[in-house]
């Protein structure tokens, strides 16, 4: 019986090894693909039995394929060597043309290595396997350069992928807390906003409960987290100023109360505050108070 194939698809995963994607009717345990390259040596990939065809089960979780699918299906990864492209593909005793790669996601991994390069970030997902090519290692590898706060970095790879075509409302939700860490809250709480109407599983739940934590119902120690990011990127006195009045205002208990008071003094110590020379942190705390409520009643008087 003659053999019926096709091989669908090639995806360069790095620079001698390609993914090869296709079907062939031939099942057998001993079934083959051959490769016949220009400098006249083969490779020979086997395709194995019609349950064990599909060499890598972690590359099928990559590109969203089921196993169950794939009947009499494969995907197996060849090594090529260097600068040598086939003459001739068989699928048993089925010649089958050679398509020509897909490197987009290839290239997207190249430009990603070049950007943790020039930072001199070591990769630590990019690269290291061929599986998760594409998007999906790039945002794993976002989420661990964000995770050790080199979010200036973790930026450039966001713009990298959206430059070379790539979408996903993972890669969003990176970008909102990439401006979140930096103190761009209204940037970050509009993107969230836009994903918590996302019709992809899990994105809405996800972007809502993100909404609620840090903006709708936040803690008090949420609070206080952001005005210690403000203060460590400098930005102007006054924001952090009128946050942590209002952390003050709006304690509603003993603990939230005693946390927002230890705040006050830890900013008084850091500011210098001095009240008659004394230093009693406490009193300083209440220095400090003092002085954010007349700033608010001054600020109230102007705008009457």
């Amino acid at each position: 019986m003659k053999t019926v194939g096709h091989l669908d698809c090639v995806i360069r995963v790095n620079v001698n090894s390609f993914l090869l994607r296709g079907w062939c009717s031939d099942c057998r345990p001993e079934s083959c693909l051959k490769i016949e390259l220009q400098n006249d040596a083969d490779i020979v990939a086997r395709l194995n039995s019609q349950y064990g065809r599909i060499a890598r089960p972690d590359v099928i979780a990559a590109v969203d394929l089921d196993q169950a699918m794939l009947h009499c299906g494969f995907l197996i990864e060849v090594q090529l060597p260097p600068e040598v492209f086939p003459t001739f593909v068989h699928l048993s005793d089925q010649l089958v043309p050679w398509p020509v790669p897909d490197e987009s996601d290839y290239a997207l991994r190249q430009s990603l290595l070049n950007l943790c390069h020039a930072s001199s970030w070591v990769p630590q997902v990019l690269g290291a396997t061929s599986a998760a090519i594409g998007l999906e290692e790039a945002l794993e590898e976002i989420v661990s350069i964000r995770q050790r706060e080199a979010y200036a970095l973790a930026d450039d790879l966001v713009s990298c992928c959206r430059e070379q075509g790539f979408s996903h409302p993972l890669l969003d939700d990176n970008e909102a807390w990439i401006a979140y860490e930096a103190c761009e809250f209204e940037r970050a709480e509009s993107i969230w906003r836009a994903l918590a109407s996302s019709k992809v599983e899990g994105i809405s739940d996800q972007a809502k409960a993100t909404l609620n934590q840090l903006f709708i119902n936040p803690s008090v120690d949420v609070q206080l987290a952001d005005i210690a990011r403000m203060r460590a990127r400098q930005l102007p006195d006054i924001l952090w100023r009128e946050r942590l009045l209002h952390v003050w205002l709006c304690a509603d208990d003993s603990k939230d109360q005693k946390q927002v008071f230890d705040a006050l003094k830890d900013n008084s110590l850091d500011l210098g505050i001095y009240s008659e020379n004394l230093c009693d942190p406490e009193l300083l705390a209440m220095t400090l108070l003092a002085s954010l409520c007349e700033e608010r009643l001054r600020n109230l008087s102007l705008n009457e």
